[in-house]
């Protein structure tokens, strides 16, 4: 783990701890004047310990979300991949290359819709700055697909070229040509992901781009 996500997981966990302390001490404030009302001490402990469950169960959150980011093997990880080493003529393959970095936007965007409304993160984070760096992801993910979709269009023209030269048998280059239709296909979609990506940016973030 880099230096980077380290210090993003030790302002994360800071961040729980203060957030679980707010929550405690609200709690245990109404569970308080609730003993005093009632003379009973249960009240206080009851809300003490709703406080601390509530804080908690944020943290479970927080950390979770944080540690898949940077676990090895996760989603993020596909980001790192060159799209030109997929293979273009297995549509399976490509289809499934695809699918994963479409995912990462979903993550981006969960991430973008967590954030922003949370009362710790307008605490302890600049939202504008939140928004440019989610919104530099958005667009490095978005060329990363454009750029595997048109490898394999370049990949499958190609191979048609190929197979007609070498005149092979017709359900060969009807199979070749299919492939080339779906994954140009593919272009239509990711101008939809797109659109949704940009109003969901735009929806939370239009004042800060």
């Amino acid at each position: 783990m880099g230096k980077k996500s380290e210090d993003e997981l030790s302002e994360t966990f800071d961040r729980c701890l203060a957030d679980t302390a707010v929550k405690i001490v609200s709690a245990g404030s109404v569970g308080l004047i609730a003993a005093a009302i009632f003379k009973r001490q249960f009240p206080l402990w009851l809300g003490t310990g709703m406080g601390f469950g509530m804080g908690i169960a944020n943290c479970r959150h927080d950390m979770r979300k944080l540690i898949l980011r940077f676990a090895p093997g996760s989603l993020l990880s596909i980001a790192s991949m060159d799209e030109k080493r997929v293979d273009c003529l297995d549509l399976l393959t490509f289809q499934d290359m695809l699918d994963k970095l479409r995912k990462i936007d979903d993550k981006i965007l969960f991430e973008l819709n967590t954030a922003l409304p949370s009362e710790s993160f307008s605490s302890n984070m600049d939202k504008g700055e939140k928004c440019r760096s989610i919104y530099k992801e958005l667009l490095t993910m978005r060329v990363k697909r454009m750029n595997l979709i048109q490898h394999c269009v370049d990949e499958n023209q190609t191979n048609i070229s190929r197979l007609r030269k070498e005149k092979s048998p017709i359900a060969d280059i009807r199979s070749a040509q299919n492939t080339l239709r779906v994954i140009r296909s593919e272009m239509d979609v990711e101008s939809i992901v797109n659109d949704r990506s940009e109003k969901a940016v735009h929806d939370r973030c239009r004042t800060f781009l």
